[in-house]
């Protein structure tokens, strides 16, 4: 065919095919661009690792953080509580500020009768749990938010010098908050003032036991039987100074027991982690 003939075919089929087929104007580019609503189903998701999440759709992303675990949340995981006394551990342990609870580097619910009810001293709790709720509460708050709290994260400085009394070898300095509490009844670590009756502690062994049980059992009854201890507190000077320490240096961040109504029958008990008193919880 002569090629005049092929350009002019070529012109004749370009025409036909545009009449045919119109170019889009620009709102149909859009309208092609934006999926009306509805018009496709959800993909399924698709779970990206680490700490974000990221779901895909064909309409559109939707990332979603996931919560970094607690100070608090991560030493429940590795304390070996069961799960039915998680909630009552957490509840006392976390009455702890973030800063305290950073340094305990070891904290064990443990499950055998042959062992202690409770220990702790720095860095360290370690409790029983096959024990009663109530004597639990009792012990997590004898241990953690007494001695733990008292010799970990109340603190001095060498700067002001050494006192008169010791955590086994470590020294205690001066300017420690809690020498003004040992220094109400106690001459040093196993020596009580002269002078210093029954009736100046919250239990007998508080009395018989050293600076570091008169504070941590004062913690307890303070917790447990605050009413029973403003009762006493109000006829007894020694007990209204520790109570008045407590409420500076170990403020409660909430009530462990219903009711702060006085009960005390005028008999000093042995142990206040056994006393009975009405669980906040109930």
């Amino acid at each position: 065919m002569p090629k005049h003939l092929l350009l002019l075919s070529g012109i004749l089929i370009t025409i036909f095919t545009l009449a045919a087929y119109p170019s889009p104007s620009l709102a149909e580019f859009r309208h092609a661009a934006t999926p009306a609503q509805g018009a496709f189903a959800p993909a399924e998701s698709k779970q990206i690792s680490g700490p974000h999440i990221r779901r895909v759709t064909k309409k559109s992303v939707v990332l979603e953080v996931e919560q970094p675990k607690s100070i608090l949340e991560k030493i429940l995981d590795t304390s070996g509580v069961i799960n039915g006394q998680r909630a009552l551990v957490g509840d006392i342990i976390g009455m702890l500020d973030d800063a305290c609870l950073e340094k305990l580097e070891t904290f064990a619910v443990m499950y055998d009768s042959r062992k202690r009810r409770g220990l702790a001293g720095k860095g360290v709790i370690l409790i029983r749990g096959d024990v009663p709720d109530k004597e639990l509460a009792g012990l997590l708050i004898h241990e953690g938010l007494g001695h733990f709290r008292d010799i970990t994260c109340i603190t001095g400085t060498g700067e002001s010098g050494v006192s008169a009394f010791r955590d086994g070898d470590d020294a205690i300095y001066n300017d420690d908050p809690s020498v003004a509490f040992y220094g109400i009844s106690w001459a040093d670590g196993k020596t009580r003032k002269i002078g210093a009756k029954r009736e100046d502690f919250v239990t007998g062994y508080a009395y018989e036991g050293d600076n570091f049980e008169d504070l941590a059992e004062s913690v307890t009854y303070y917790m447990t039987r605050e009413g029973d201890f403003r009762l006493r507190a109000a006829s007894n000077a020694v007990l209204a100074r520790k109570l008045a320490w407590l409420e500076t240096h170990m403020p409660k961040t909430r009530n462990v027991a219903e009711s702060s109504r006085p009960a005390w029958d005028g008999i000093i008990a042995w142990d206040a982690t056994k006393l009975g008193f009405t669980w906040a919880r109930e």
